[in-house]
């Protein structure tokens, strides 16, 4: 099938490529491909020819597939980064699919009819050709230069290369010329005498197919034949008359002969089934092999796509790592294979470096019996590199320096009834008691009264200031601090603004406020007014079992969620960078995070762990 394709050049931030594959089968595949990044042009194309790649051996090793294609490509190619249209010709039938700001289009005497248009998810279609059709695969940003009425003189007249140099100039003066890419395919073979768009079907098997299966039907026949009888010889008087001798052995001897060949045929036997062990032993060897061989080629494969899409497509790098990681540690060999030792070296480095998995394995940071068999860890907070510790059981408060860990007690808890929360800002501590909010140092002052019961509150400062989650009020309360004292409470929230805190386990403060709900639902409120932040990434369900902490002295959102063992750390867009897991997460109950000192720290029970904050280079 010939083609004509016209390509803007790369822009600031979007690069389009066409790709032809030829497939076993004798199909041809076409694909017209936008990437939209801030990365430089070669790093896109880079992307861009890794994206193909996959989906060449995903259809290469399955054969094409109308449904398997189209979720290979939903896989691949992840909206609005990619935008794509593509075309599978084979014989006089077309597949196509389009994602995005794209077209395919048919040109049929004269006429010149778009027959899907891409959308944010991914669109798809079938028929078939007739001789003299064209298929132009497009992008949207190439339509609005040259129109559609301005395509069809140059296809009738088959001046594709005259539509190139037409339109060159309005193409590479566009500030969209990155996006701007057509392919025309002309079909100039016979086909149905109609085309029409169904949904993909099973169409029955091809003419040749058939004769095949007609010709299989014929030897089967054949061979089910029933035996002939056979046939009877007519016994002349001559044969009759005919004398008949035999020779035969002494009994001695012929036991003997009988000894020998059965002593042969024992070692026959024998024989054979050393030949036949052996045998399978080599084949299932060679076997072994071979699909070692498979594993490492198809886990290299993910790995270098992973790296070369990791700085654009983080959820689909991290994907293809972990992924080919699994498969590589699933083969159980009694060989050792160079390659696949190191393959699964690869892959466990590039967890981190590529995928920003980290397996871990936390360390003790603090035991607090050493200070009190009676001291436990009820609270944590952390501001200007010191840690504090809520200990209900002996009325104290332990605070730690960073990094240093030297340690010290505040006695002033004993002052307070009912401490339940504790929070801090620079050189602040801060404790919620059953009345009241009170400021911890060797003794404690009142500083607020509580709006209403202290189970329906949490409580941050930032600022100078102390803010309040009234879940019972549906509301946040500003106390204005001037460094001694505070002010009444007065409403943070819009005039206007509804919210439901009823479910809301954890808060934290930048120059915004995060409210955590246990429903795994995150808002950010600024300057009183909200914003889900949707969490995109993961596929755990975040619960009110699930820890959160940011603040602002830290880049990223952090969740330790017990029920997964694992730490996910998110950029405040609300994008996955980087995973931690081990199985002792499972326990933790407070969790606080110290970026400048790379260090995350949870208690369990009297004891603080600590693990290294590795995504931060």
């Amino acid at each position: 099938m010939d083609y004509v394709k016209i390509l803007g050049a790369p822009s600031a931030t979007a690069t389009t490529q066409t790709h032809e594959l030829e497939l076993p089968d004798g199909g041809t595949l076409f694909l017209l491909i936008t990437l939209h990044s801030p990365e430089a042009s070669l790093t896109r194309i880079e992307a861009i020819r890794g994206a193909v790649n996959f989906l060449h051996h995903e259809v290469t090793k399955a054969g094409f597939n109308f449904e398997s294609f189209g979720v290979s490509l939903e896989k691949t190619l992840i909206y609005p980064q990619f935008e794509a249209v593509c075309a599978y010709v084979s014989s006089d039938v077309v597949y196509l699919f389009a994602l995005g700001n794209m077209q395919a289009m048919l040109m049929r005497n004269n006429n010149l009819v778009s027959l899907i248009s891409g959308s944010k998810t991914l669109q798809s279609a079938s028929g078939y050709l007739k001789r003299g059709d064209s298929v132009l695969l497009v992008s949207n940003a190439f339509l609005e230069i040259a129109k559609t009425e301005e395509l069809i003189p140059y296809i009738v007249g088959n001046k594709l290369n005259a539509l190139e140099s037409d339109t060159a100039t309005r193409v590479q003066a566009s500030e969209q010329r990155g996006e701007c890419g057509i392919l025309c395919l002309s079909d100039q073979i016979s086909g149905s005498p109609s085309i029409s768009v169904p949904e993909a079907e099973d169409e029955g098997p091809t003419l040749e197919e058939a004769t095949e299966i007609e010709a299989a039907e014929e030897e089967l026949q054949l061979e089910s034949k029933p035996l002939e009888e056979p046939e009877e010889v007519e016994v002349t008087p001559q044969m009759e008359e005919r004398p008949v001798f035999a020779k035969t052995d002494s009994p001695y001897e012929a036991r003997s002969k009988s000894k020998r060949m059965a002593y042969a045929g024992v070692g026959l036997l024998i024989l054979l089934g050393i030949s036949i062990f052996f045998g399978n032993k080599a084949r299932l060897k060679k076997q072994e092999a071979a699909s070692v061989t498979k594993v490492v080629a198809d886990a290299q494969q993910s790995l270098d796509e992973a790296k070369s899409i990791s700085s654009i497509n983080k959820s689909r790098a991290r994907d293809l790592i972990t992924n080919a990681r699994d498969q590589v540690l699933g083969v159980h060999t009694e060989t050792k294979y160079p390659e696949l030792i190191s393959i699964k070296d690869a892959l466990t480095q590039s967890l981190g470096d590529v995928a920003g998995v980290y397996e871990i394995q936390p360390t003790i940071f603090s035991d607090l019996t050493l200070i009190s068999q009676s001291t436990t860890a009820d609270g944590l907070s952390i501001s200007d590199n010191l840690v504090r510790v809520l200990s209900k059981n002996d009325k104290r408060v332990v605070t730690i320096e960073l990094p240093g860990k030297r340690t010290s007690s505040l006695s002033g808890l004993t002052q307070v009834n009912g401490a339940a929360e504790i929070a801090a800002y620079t050189k602040r501590t801060f404790v919620m008691g059953s009345d009241g909010v009170y400021d911890i140092s060797n003794s404690a002052q009142k500083q607020i009264d509580l709006p209403a019961n202290q189970d329906q509150l949490l409580f941050s400062s930032f600022a100078g200031n102390l803010y309040v989650v009234d879940k019972s009020q549906n509301q946040i309360w500003r106390y204005s601090g001037d460094g001694t004292s505070f002010a009444d409470k007065k409403e943070w929230l819009s005039p206007g603004v509804t919210v439901d805190f009823s479910k809301a386990t954890a808060m934290g403060i930048d120059s915004s406020i995060w409210v955590f709900s246990g429903t795994g639902k995150l808002t950010k409120f600024t300057i009183g007014n909200p914003q889900t932040i949707p969490l995109s990434g993961i596929t755990d369900t975040l619960s009110d079992q699930t820890l959160f902490f940011t603040d602002s002295d830290s880049e990223s959102l952090y969740f330790l969620n017990p029920q997964s063992k694992a730490i996910y750390v998110f950029d405040k867009s609300g994008e996955l960078i980087a995973t931690y897991s081990d199985v002792s997460l499972k326990e933790a109950q407070h969790f606080i995070v110290s970026e400048s000192d790379k260090i995350m720290i949870y208690s369990v029970g009297s004891k603080l762990y600590s693990i290294p904050i590795k995504h931060i280079k």
